[in-house]
């Protein structure tokens, strides 16, 4: 199945939810390692929240939302 406006199948929303939940930990893990760079861990934040979003949007789209 794929959705309408882009041509992007729905598996697609998967792979993101998954991308962004992994990335999500990797941030939390970022937060204890007082190595981390801020750079580093703002962009693991967005990679995330961009991640997550995508992916529930697609999902939600595919559901008919």
């Amino acid at each position: 199945m794929f959705i309408a406006p882009w041509n992007v199948p729905v598996w697609a929303g998967y792979v993101l939810i998954l991308l962004g939940l992994i990335t999500a930990l990797w941030f939390l893990f970022a937060l204890r390692d007082p190595k981390q760079g801020f750079k580093s861990i703002l962009t693991s934040a967005l990679i995330a929240s961009a991640c997550l979003g995508f992916g529930i949007y697609i999902f939600l789209i595919s559901l008919g939302f």
